[in-house]
């Protein structure tokens, strides 16, 4: 009970992540097996961070491509964001779906980002879900292709494999496992 005590009282000096995020687009009507492109923008008031992009959830067969997945503070912005009287570094993040023999309907595609910031202190993580919508139009078709094909990528267009998020579960029960252990090490000591 005591040292439950302890870590009500060293919660409000954690610092905490001052995440932010602005959907450019979350609705798209597109024909079947047509590539759709979506833009968020996500930034942080914190010095050192690290966003993670990663699908939450999706129709099957569908191929989604975030580019990038990873955000860090010691990457190049690629915008600005004015917060009050500063500006504040900002990153694009471009989401391509391609749709894979989808019926004419109403979609919806959640992504999920998890920001969080490596101190000596307790670390605090953020999540923040994005739901994306896509109508398809028109008549049902089958396709066959396995990539997306974007004319707005930077990069060389990416296979991205669906369903398994496993990884990513591990990596944050892994930094969750961290931050246990070093609140314990501060009520230990």
């Amino acid at each position: 009970m005591r040292r439950l005590i302890i870590l009500l009282l060293i919660l409000p000096s954690v610092l905490a992540l001052n995440f932010g995020s602005l959907v450019k687009n979350d609705y798209v009507e597109l024909d079947a097996n047509k590539t759709a492109k979506f833009e968020i923008i996500v930034w942080s008031k914190d010095e050192n961070y690290t966003i993670f992009l990663h699908e939450k959830n999706y129709p099957m067969d569908w191929l989604i491509s975030i580019q990038p997945k990873i955000v860090s503070s010691q990457d190049e912005a690629t915008a600005y964001i004015n917060i009050g009287e500063s500006y504040v570094k900002a990153h694009r993040v471009n989401v391509f779906v391609k749709p894979l023999n989808a019926k004419p309907g109403n979609y919806t595609i959640t992504l999920s980002a998890l920001a969080y910031q490596l101190n000596d202190k307790i670390n605090v993580i953020q999540e923040r879900d994005f739901n994306l919508k896509v109508k398809i139009l028109g008549n049902f078709t089958n396709a066959s292709s396995s990539i997306i094909e974007t004319e707005y990528s930077e990069k060389p267009s990416q296979t991205i494999k669906t369903g398994n998020i496993e990884n990513k579960k591990w990596i944050i029960a892994v930094i969750i496992a961290i931050t246990v252990i070093i609140v314990f090490l501060i009520l230990k000591y």
